[in-house]
């Protein structure tokens, strides 16, 4: 998993839940780019292993530029980008406490819109439409780690 902005590999990790996972996987973080003017981070998995389409789109929603390479025999086997859809289930948590999805009584999993404003990817709330970007979800981690209950 190449491409991941700098500072994010390890929580992708986490959130993708491959550190809870039984296969061997190096993160390796703040390695420059080859114009060595930006960094990134990247995972490494070694050995064979699915990616489910909650990941896919986990890492799409993280990581936009990210690309995966797929390896057989030493050698780049594909490349995928996974593209972000118009809305995701169950991978953020909403930033307003009074929304539904905070009482586990209403049974409600958090979904949110993907919207474009202005060239900045926003998060539409579902149910309460409140709004935040990326980066605000990430400095409040209410990103939600795949396979662990909300």
């Amino acid at each position: 998993l190449d491409h991941i902005p700098a500072g994010m590999g390890r929580r992708l990790a986490g959130i993708l839940g491959l550190e809870h996972e039984a296969v061997p996987k190096v993160i390796s973080d703040h390695m420059p780019t080859h114009d060595g003017e930006r960094h990134k981070d990247m995972i490494k998995i070694h050995g064979p292993y699915q990616l489910t389409e909650k990941q896919y789109e986990a890492m799409a929603l993280i990581a936009p530029e990210i690309s995966i390479s797929f390896v057989d025999g030493g050698k780049v086997a594909r490349k995928v980008r996974p593209i972000l859809g118009s809305s995701i289930e169950g991978l953020v948590r909403c930033g307003n406490d009074s929304c539904a999805t905070y009482f586990k009584k209403e049974h409600v999993t958090a979904k949110h819109d993907v919207l474009d404003v202005n060239g900045t990817r926003v998060l539409n709330c579902h149910y309460c439409e409140v709004e935040e970007t990326i980066p605000e979800v990430y400095k409040a981690n209410r990103f939600l780690y795949l396979g662990e209950k909300s």
